[in-house]
């Protein structure tokens, strides 16, 4: 099943640091250099000389910086470029890409089945763990539409530091995972597999529509996760 593995957010973070630690570096040498100059030359006051230290790590700092800003935006654009061809690529019946308009909040009308399967599972017990970051989250998410979407029992594992640890103790290792009475599903599930495993471990399926059961939605079509959103 597609997923997004947790190991994504330590490759993200590893980055950022990195990022973070050039920059540092780079005005260390800035100002060991100026003050280098500064011997044999006529003293200059410590304020002037502060001045001009920090003016002269400015242009070094300024590529890394923009270096920085560019990867921010090449890993968002990456991500909103995936939950854009997984939402044109959804069989009727998934929302299209409509439905992935706004990562993580589909904009499709969810049908009475399933806002009931979403509800059933929260009533069950049932968690859904994820993370703000993984595509294969939102795709989740967009199966059950707008409505539905906010009925399910959601878990953000990595807003905060909370969210990292609860999910830690979960033994959480990808997104999404499910979990209800001590069993689990892992990666994307269509609403047919989410409403045969309710019934079977859940062991109180939601009262019947008059529409039926949920219509079976296709398997995701996404690839394996990207991080290291």
């Amino acid at each position: 099943m597609p997923h997004c593995s947790s190991a994504q957010i330590t490759r993200r973070r590893n980055a950022f640091w990195g990022l973070w630690g050039g920059l540092g570096s780079l005005s260390l040498q800035q100002d060991s250099r100026a003050a280098d100059g500064s011997h044999g030359r006529q003293h200059t006051p410590r304020s002037q000389t502060s001045r001009r230290s920090a003016g002269a790590a400015q242009p070094g700092l300024l590529p890394l910086a923009a270096l920085g800003l560019l990867l921010a935006a090449a890993i968002g654009a990456t991500d909103a470029q995936r939950v854009r061809a997984e939402g044109a690529a959804a069989p009727p019946g998934h929302g299209g890409a409509a439905a992935v308009a706004r990562l993580g909040e589909p904009l499709n009308p969810s049908t009475p089945e399933q806002s009931a399967l979403a509800a059933q599972l929260s009533r069950q017990g049932a968690e859904f763990y994820g993370a703000w970051w993984c595509p294969a989250c939102f795709q989740q998410k967009n199966l059950f539409g707008k409505e539905g979407s906010r009925l399910l029992p959601y878990v953000e594992c990595d807003k905060t530091e909370a969210d990292r640890e609860r999910c830690t103790a979960a033994k959480i290792q990808a997104y999404p995972t499910w979990v209800l009475k001590g069993q689990r599903l892992v990666g994307v599930q269509r609403l047919d597999e989410l409403k045969r495993w309710a019934d079977e471990v859940g062991g109180s399926p939601a009262p019947a529509s008059t529409s039926g059961a949920p219509k079976a939605m296709g398997a995701s079509t996404m690839g394996p996760g990207r991080m290291g959103n």
